[in-house]
C-alpha cells in the first residue's frame, strides 16, 4: 500500500484516526469532486436508468405445430411412393448452382 518495508506500516489504531479525520473532513467526497471536474469539465454526462415495469407475456405456452402424418412402418406397398423430406444440404443449397454468374 504503498509503505518500503513492513516496519513502517501503522498500526490499526493510528489508520482508525487517520480515516476518522478523513471522514469528517469530507475529503474523499472533495478529491472525487476534483477528479471529475478535471476529467469531464462542463460536459454533460448521460446515464439509463431502468425500471421493473411488467412485460407482457403469454399465461399459456404457445400452441404446439401440428406434427407430419405417421405411416405405417415397414417398406412401402407395391406402386406406392413415399416423399421424402429434402435434407439439410438440399434445403441450405436452395437455387445454387456452380455457374459462375455474368
Amino acid at each position: 500500500c504503498g509503505w518500503a518495508r513492513v516496519g513502517a506500516i501503522p498500526s490499526e489504531a493510528t489508520f482508525s484516526r487517520a480515516f476518522a479525520a478523513f471522514s469528517k473532513a469530507h475529503l474523499a467526497a472533495q478529491m472525487h469532486a476534483v477528479v471529475v471536474k478535471d476529467a469531464l469539465g462542463p460536459e454533460l454526462v448521460g446515464h439509463l436508468a431502468r425500471d421493473s415495469t411488467a412485460i407482457e407475456a403469454r399465461e399459456t405456452p404457445a400452441p404446439k405445430l401440428a406434427k407430419r402424418p405417421k405411416r405405417k412402418r415397414g417398406r412401402p406397398r407395391k406402386g406406392e411412393t413415399v416423399e421424402k423430406a429434402p435434407s439439410r444440404l438440399e434445403r441450405q443449397s436452395g437455387g445454387m448452382s456452380l455457374a459462375v454468374p455474368p
